[in-house]
């Protein structure tokens, strides 16, 4: 009976746990059901409202050039402050420091009076560009007078294991100066050769800008002819791009064109040859092509005859190059005679176009799309391998164009002074439906000449060695006069001009109170080395003839500022006087006639006689070029349009530049400024230095720059520190 019980009351507990457990599952069914009650259409959904604001950093960067001198070369990544000061330098930041004397040598250098060798000058004798021998020196007769001022200086690198500045092509911190005992033989050995490695150097950066320029005109030219466009034509920007080449290429009046830096390069080069000791010990091959080369409109021809004339030979090699530099001019020379016909009928038809074989011929010469590689496929092959392309675009790191030797003048050039590069954009790529648009790209050259001829022939000029004297080649700067400081800079802002900072501050944000950020502005300070023999004063007035010029290295020594010192305004401490550096230009002065309107009193007084009617004069009847012819008092009226001739005379003298501008800046475009400072021969005698001492003071020098943009630079409470919080926490 009990067990009957038991029983019945497991089935009753069974049967209400069933029931409960129903429920739960129709409760869960239900709020599942309710859940999806209505579709929803969603296969990829996104969050929106998110409000973000992307920081900025206005900058002006700064960065002592690489001993390459290509600007190329100079980074910006993470560690670069904690580097080693010689690493730290060549990168891209605020800060370039040269005072590690173990590094730069800067302590090791003496100035001497010198005067600057400007290869060319403006009516005001302002320096437009300087010579290769940057400063020149005095010679001395036997009676102690200057004989003459030789160009006989040359720029060294220091050497720490020596404590020397050698003479090598190295760029950063260089001493100008002259080796003791140097020939002038010896001398022109070691500046043909500088000379030569520079123009090879600015033929491949030219030609890189010149691709920069116009190299995505040409590659989307050549890949819409090689995919075989039916809508293929092409306009008057195509034809100014090729224009733009061929100046590029040729030179203008206005610049130095990339065969013509060629050219130099092969001149100065075979001119170091000669000078050599591989054409003996006799001057007269030297002198010879030294002759030749110095003439106006040198070329090639003309110096390579002079040194067969001579009785020496070129090395074998040599000749293949000057024979492929003589083909480029002759192959740019046609595309120019082809370019004239297109400008041609563009002058009557602005809005004409022409067909791949008008344009081609000009082209061509140039850059042969034949020879054009896009990714590794022939531009002709690139519409049938677009996809191929666009999978290697990851391994190949983009787009890449690449022109092969044999490819027209733009490879001819990589052959003659190695390969170089430049960025580009090709508007539009498209083929069975798969396209490209406005990709970034690189433009390559790939030459098949290695070394490259001018390469070669600088390395035969190395192996023929210095003549004898100096049969390493090698002789350490002995007399000093004067450095350059080679620098670069770039920023991110738009239409800019870099500035001289003259006082200081701080070299990141306005009002801060940093110590370490702080600039120093542009000034020099010197102390007497012996105040008893060598006074203050004499300090500040030997002060007043140092100068400083800032010139570009890659654009044949261009002179863009002169400055000197204010030493009017300088100011004296415990560490002598300190004087700011300002720009100036040279105003050659003398007497200037102008002419302007006469009064009514002066033509009243000129009728009368009493100024005398010789001084006045009427213009010419209009459209005529206004001139001027003495006038009859007795004919004179009123308002007639007489003038009155007004001569002034001035003084020679200097204009000061107000604005401090050095040099506009392009935007993200990298620049080169060199700044060599020498001590002004022409304006120190006997009385202005020291007579009982090695030195009559010594100092520093300190640079500090600026741009005319108001930069706002990116907020970072750990160096900013205004002047409120000044004392306590960063904010």
């Amino acid at each position: 009976m009990v067990q009957q019980k038991q029983a019945k009351r497991k089935r009753d507990i069974k049967t209400k746990l069933m029931a409960a457990i129903c429920m739960l599952m129709v409760s869960a069914i239900m709020m599942i059901s309710s859940t999806y009650a209505w579709f929803t259409l969603s296969t990829a959904p996104e969050v929106t409202g998110i409000t973000t604001a992307v920081g900025a950093n206005g900058n002006l960067e700064m960065a002592l050039l690489p001993k390459d001198g290509s600007v190329d070369s100079i980074t910006s990544a993470a560690g670069d402050s904690v580097k080693d000061v010689e690493l730290k330098n060549v990168t891209w930041g605020n800060l370039v420091d040269l005072s590690d004397s173990t590094v730069y040598g800067l302590d090791k250098i003496t100035l001497f009076p010198s005067e600057l060798n400007a290869a060319t000058e403006d009516a005001e004798k302002n320096p437009l560009t300087l010579a290769e021998a940057l400063l020149k020196t005095p010679t001395y007769g036997a009676d102690g007078r200057v004989s003459e001022l030789v160009a006989n200086t040359f720029t060294g690198y220091y050497d720490s294991q020596n404590g020397s500045f050698a003479p090598v092509d190295d760029y950063g911190v260089r001493a100008v100066g002259t080796a003791s005992g140097m020939t002038d033989r010896q001398l022109s050995y070691r500046n043909a050769r500088s000379a030569a490695n520079t123009a090879k150097a600015l033929a491949a950066t030219q030609a890189s800008q010149s691709l920069k320029a116009n190299g995505s005109a040409l590659a989307n030219i050549a890949i819409e002819h090689g995919m075989g466009s039916a809508t293929e034509s092409y306009d008057a920007t195509d034809v100014a791009a090729l224009r733009a080449i061929i100046d590029d290429l040729q030179g203008t009046d206005k610049k130095v064109g990339v065969l013509e830096q060629i050219e130099k390069a092969y001149l100065q080069y075979i001119l170091a040859y000669a000078a050599s000791a591989a054409t003996g010990t006799n001057d007269a091959v030297w002198t010879g092509v030294k002759s030749a080369v110095e003439v106006d409109g040198a070329t090639l021809s003309s110096v390579t005859t002079a040194l067969t004339n001579a009785g020496a030979q070129l090395p074998a090699a040599v000749s293949t190059g000057i024979a492929k530099y003589d083909q480029s001019v002759v192959d740019v020379a046609t595309a120019h005679t082809k370019l004239q016909v297109l400008e041609a009928t563009l002058e009557t038809n602005p809005d004409a176009t022409f067909t791949w074989s008008e344009i081609s011929t000009a082209m061509t010469p140039l850059a042969n799309p034949s020879a054009m590689k896009l990714n590794g496929y022939e531009v002709s092959e690139v519409k049938q391998n677009l996809g191929a392309v666009v999978s290697s675009v990851t391994s190949m790191g983009g787009l890449v164009v690449t022109m092969s030797t044999g490819g027209g003048v733009y490879a001819d050039i990589a052959d003659q002074s190695g390969d170089y590069t430049a960025s580009i954009t090709i508007d539009r790529v498209e083929y069975n439906g798969i396209e490209l648009e406005n990709m970034e790209a690189r433009m390559n050259t790939a030459s098949g000449v290695v070394p490259s001829h001018l390469t070669q022939i600088g390395a035969a000029v190395e192996a023929a060695k210095a003549p004898a004297g100096a049969t390493d080649g090698t002789l350490p700067i002995s007399d000093m006069y004067g450095y350059v400081i080679d620098l670069a800079f770039r920023t991110n802002a738009a239409e800019s001009n870099l500035l001289l900072q003259q006082d200081a501050v701080d070299r990141i944000y306005t009002d801060n109170t940093n110590e370490e950020t702080m600039g120093h502005g542009s000034t020099m300070t010197f102390k007497s080395t012996d105040s008893a023999t060598f006074n203050d004063n004499q300090v500040l007035a030997l002060m007043g003839a140092i100068r400083i010029v800032f010139f570009d290295p890659g654009a044949g020594n261009k002179v863009i500022a002169t400055a000197k010192l204010d030493t009017a305004n300088a100011a004296m401490d415990e560490n002598g006087w300190t004087a700011e550096m300002y720009l100036y230009t040279k105003t050659a002065g003398g007497t200037t006639t102008e002419y302007v309107a006469a009064t009514t009193e002066q033509v009243t007084a000129a009728k009368n006689n009493e100024e005398g009617a010789a001084k006045l004069y009427v213009q010419s009847i209009a459209n005529e070029e206004t001139t001027y012819v003495e006038a009859n008092a007795d004919q004179i009226a009123a308002g007639t349009g007489l003038f009155v001739e007004k001569t002034t005379t001035t003084a020679a003298g200097e204009q000061k530049i107000e604005n401090n501008a050095i040099m506009p800046l392009t935007q993200n475009t990298a620049h080169k400024l060199s700044v060599l400072v020498y001590l002004d021969g022409n304006v120190v005698g006997n009385d202005d230095v020291a007579a009982t001492a090695a030195t009559s003071m010594t100092g520093k020098m300190n640079l500090q720059f600026a741009s005319s943009a108001n930069l706002v630079p990116m907020e970072y409470a750990a160096l900013n520190i205004p002047a409120a919080n000044a004392g306590g926490e960063n904010p």
